[in-house]
């Protein structure tokens, strides 16, 4: 189990090298590897809970022509992509004036939510 867990990551200081070579030196090579790397990453749980919605929402133009088809699939993915960069950001910033409040806040949040999982 060991030698997976270091093969792993040996794997990804090697994918983030790649990744970060490749966007110091912007070239067409540069646009595929980076295209890979996002594609790679968006194989995660939480993205692949969205393939249903996705298959559903882009199989509900399938009577309409191809074109009217690629044009809904084209401002889906733009819509999702816009939402979870928003969300990204918003968790960013909050993230950040969350650690410089201090102290007392990171305790009171906690004591929230330990009240919260004791009423549960």
């Amino acid at each position: 189990m060991e030698f997976i867990q270091t093969q792993l990551y040996s794997l990804e200081k090697f994918s983030d090298n790649l990744v970060a070579n490749q966007l110091t030196h912007l070239n067409i090579v540069s646009v595929g590897v980076i295209f890979l790397a996002g594609l790679l990453t968006s194989l995660t749980p939480c993205m692949l809970s969205m393939l249903p919605i996705t298959i559903g929402y882009i199989g509900g133009y399938e009577s309409q022509s191809k074109w009217q088809g690629a044009i809904q699939s084209s401002w889906f993915a733009l819509g999702l992509a816009t939402t979870l960069a928003i969300l990204g950001v918003v968790a960013t910033t909050i993230g950040k004036v969350y650690g410089q409040i201090g102290v007392g806040l990171p305790i009171v949040v906690s004591l929230v939510a330990i009240a919260l999982v004791h009423n549960c």
